[in-house]
This record gives structure tokens, sequence and C-alpha cells, in this order.
């Protein structure tokens, strides 16, 4: 990806000139770098910066210099200087497998509103190998692909963090005509909150029909109108981008927090599937064992957390009983692609196609950690 981009500002190369003192021409990367980091730390950034451009001038062929630079600029919340640096680190050192800086470029690409650029640089990074490309092919197929008769127009992945679910959106993604989103934040709990709150004050002020009423016009404002617009402001914020594209016939979402509201969980569900009309309800768990063990459940009390988790299966296979659009699988289910997989695709009216399957999964999926209590924890990737 090019760095000379119009929007990416060019630094003058004399803006900066290394340093002159003996400390700095004498010094190794390895030092000058921890100079640099430690005044990045301590919020000394105008000295974290000429330390890191010492860097770049004196040993050119060390990352470090580059990377300090890029931090920098997010620290200053300069996403298009961060952006170009990010880019110059993949430039002049392709061979380094990095993936965080692709990651990091898009993020700043993004942050600085540069969403195609971003999105093309994320597309890059993982079609860059074999089996990046063929994942691409597979999961994307919605933008171009003949859409199968699906016998749901949602899916609703519902389950709690470190369940495998991300591999589960990536399989699933293989399905022709379903495009199925990430994690929201559990956004569409502010829906199922709005209309909750519209109600009760239509409720509270029943007669406010004319203009001598505090509340004019509220009790006009019914629980089918809100959510009528509800149901037009959901699908777009997921078809985002493929808001245009007539290949997509199957929309849905997967989301973690619905630990968060076990007390509310059945109200809400029930809100989700009046506001995605038509939806199939794919509750994902694992093994608690292993789940307390991944990410950032390893940090905190096992046995409380298997409490949560175990509190909020019993409400998922209380809210799926009896009902046909539900259906329960595990991510020891989905990993070895077993039965319990294959009746999912029946269930959604999709083709189980081994091949699509076996390159999503060839992928990794998930989150990278950043804490460095957690960053060498291994769990579902």
């Amino acid at each position: 990806m090019s760095s000379d981009r119009g929007f990416l500002p060019h630094e003058n190369d004399d803006a900066h000139q290394i340093g002159k003192s003996q400390e700095v021409s004498t010094a190794t990367p390895q030092e000058l770098t921890k100079l640099a980091n430690d005044a990045l730390k301590d919020g000394r950034i105008d000295e974290a910066r000429q330390r890191f451009t010492d860097i770049t001038v004196l040993y050119p062929r060390k990352p470090a210099g580059l990377i300090g630079l890029a931090r920098c600029a997010q620290v200053l919340l300069d996403w298009n200087q961060a952006a170009h640096h990010w880019s110059s680190l993949i430039e002049q050192f392709p061979n380094v497998n990095r993936p965080a800086w692709h990651q990091q470029l898009a993020a700043s690409l993004s942050r600085a509103g540069h969403i195609d650029q971003a999105r093309q640089a994320a597309e890059a990074k993982l079609t860059s190998t074999a089996d990046g490309r063929k994942y691409w092919e597979v999961t994307c197929n919605a933008k171009s692909g003949t859409p199968e008769p699906l016998r749901f127009d949602h899916v609703l992945v519902i389950t709690y963090g470190r369940s495998g679910s991300t591999i589960l959106q990536g399989v699933l993604n293989t399905i022709d005509g379903l495009l199925l989103r990430g994690e929201n934040g559990n956004i569409f709990q502010h829906f199922f909150e709005m209309t909750r709150q519209m109600e009760e004050l239509r409720m509270k002020h029943p007669a406010s029909f004319t203009a001598n009423q505090p509340w004019f016009g509220l009790s006009n404002v019914t629980s089918e109108r809100v959510m009528d617009a509800l149901r037009v402001a959901a699908r777009q914020m997921l078809l985002a981008d493929q808001a245009e594209n007539p290949s997509v016939t199957c929309l849905g979402f997967k989301e973690i927090r619905y630990i968060e509201i076990t007390d509310d969980l059945p109200a809400y569900l029930a809100f989700l599937e009046d506001l995605f009309p038509n939806a199939a309800l794919v509750f994902n768990t694992r093994e608690l064992e292993a789940t307390v063990k991944s990410g950032w459940w390893a940090a905190e009390d096992p046995q409380h957390v298997m409490n949560q988790i175990r509190k909020l299966e019993r409400l998922f296979d209380a809210y799926a009983d009896g009902r046909t659009n539900c259906y329960a699988i595990k991510y020891e289910d989905v990993v070895a692609k077993n039965d319990v997989l294959r009746k999912l695709f029946n269930f959604l009216g999709a083709t189980f196609d081994i091949d699509r399957i076996d390159a999503a999964l060839a992928v990794p999926h998930s989150f990278r950690p950043t804490q460095p209590k957690v960053r060498d924890l291994r769990g579902p990737k």
C-alpha cells in the first residue's frame, strides 16, 4: 500500500534533526528505544518523537523508530500521521510478518475517516496468503454469489465471551446469501430500552393528542410505529456497505454480551425476534473448563465465571425449549465439523460444503490480546 496518499501528510525530513549528542550517536538501538519508550510512557511526546526519529536515521533497518513514531501519533490522536507511519513500516519491511501493523494501519485509517481505504488495507492483508484468499472467496460470497433459499430471513448467534463464536461467524458466512456480522456491543439493547420507555410514557400520558397538552403527540407514537422505524434502522446498521446488494437475502449478527442482562434476557430475546422477523436463534456454547481458562476469563475467579455462564446457559435452554427457530451448538462441534454442525446447516436450509468450511477454519479468528496478563493465554482462535 503506497504511503503517498493525498490525505496523508508528508513529513518534512528537516523537521526533526537527529540528536547531536555523544549519547545518541553512540547508543545502541535497544538503548535508544528504551529512552524513547520511557519518554512516551511519561508523556514527554516531543522527546519521544525525537528519539524515535533518531532511530530511523541511525538504524534505518530497524522498525522500532517507525513503530514508535506511529505510537506517538496515536497518542496525539493524529490518525493520518499514524496511518502514514504504519504504511511506511509495511512498505519498508515487506519481509517482516507483523499482522498487528496491518491491523493498526486499518484502524488508523478508519479513525481518520478513510473507511474505504481502511477496508482495502484489511482486505489486502487477509488476501496476502493463499489461505486468506480462499477465506475471502468463501466468506464474502454475498457480494456476487448466488444466494441459497434459506429458511430464515435473519440469523442471530446468541453466546458469551470466548465461546469460539467468531469461528462460527466465519463458518456461517460461507453460506451463499447469508451476511452474518460480528459484535455490536449489544447496541440493540438500547432499542429495547427505548421501546419500553416510549410505551411507558404513552401509557402514562394516554390522551396527549392536542396542542394544549404538555406531552402533545406522544399518544400517537405507538409501539408498532416505533418498531417499524427500528427495524429499518437495525437492518441498515448491519447491512452498511452491502445495503444495495440484492445477493444478501439473510442477515444477522453474533453477540457475546447477553451475560450482562440475564434478568431481562427472555424479554430481550423476544424483542430481537420482533426486531428481526423470521429469525433463527443459534445458541453457541463451549465446554466450561476450557472457557474459564481462555482470554480475559482466566484473570477472574473460575468458579464465579462458571456460575455466571451456567446461569446464562440455563436461560438459553429455557428460551429455546419448544421453539422451532432455535438451535444449540458447541464450539467443539464446529471445530470437529461433526453432525451437529451439519444439522445446523440443514436447520438453516443451507448446503453443507466441507471444502468451504475447511477454508474458513484454516484462518485464525478472534481477538489478539494486548493486556500483558492475558497476552499469552491460549483459547480458541
